[in-house]
């Protein structure tokens, strides 16, 4: 896992010569000979602890950054299912508005009274301005899906 293939040769190597000095007869020595294979071998420990810290360490490193991702994803899934209820909600409201109005608008006749007529037409129009202020927040969820940003109402015409 570690990318420095320098180190991990290193470490491969001091893995060999380790094994090799294991096998070593140390009665047999010298005491300066058995000395120096003592101080070979602390290094070469030294340098497998040093490859095992940085395996652990890249271990950790692609834990954390799975973690990073997993998190992000999961938030952008979370962040697609509160658009998508909202755009069905949009949708339902859409529905009921037009609903709304198209009863406003086969209320209107000529035997009603002026004041009765404008009060329907004033209704109406509130409904229609809803509707358009619906249509803008639908474009921006759409907009800011497509570009994967926060879009404001501001920016839809």
């Amino acid at each position: 896992m570690v990318k420095n293939t320098k180190i991990e040769n290193e470490a491969a190597k001091a893995g060999k010569r380790l094994q090799e000095i294991a096998e070593i007869k140390f009665e047999d020595l010298t005491d300066d000979d058995v000395l120096q294979f003592l101080e070979e071998r602390k290094r070469l420990k030294e340098i497998k602890r040093e490859y095992e810290r940085l395996q652990k360490e890249e271990r950790e490193h692609l834990r954390r950054e799975q973690d990073r991702l997993r998190k992000e994803e999961e938030g952008r899934k979370l962040l697609e299912k509160q658009r998508a209820e909202q755009h069905e909600t949009l949708k339902k409201q859409k529905r009921e508005l037009t609903g709304e109005i198209n009863k406003l608008n086969e209320s209107i006749s000529a035997d009603k009274v002026d004041d009765e007529l404008l009060a329907i037409i004033a209704k109406r129009k509130k409904f229609e301005e809803e509707l358009k202020n619906q249509a803008r927040v639908m474009e921006a969820h759409r907009v800011s899906s497509k570009e994967k940003r926060f879009v404001s109402l501001d920016e839809i015409n």
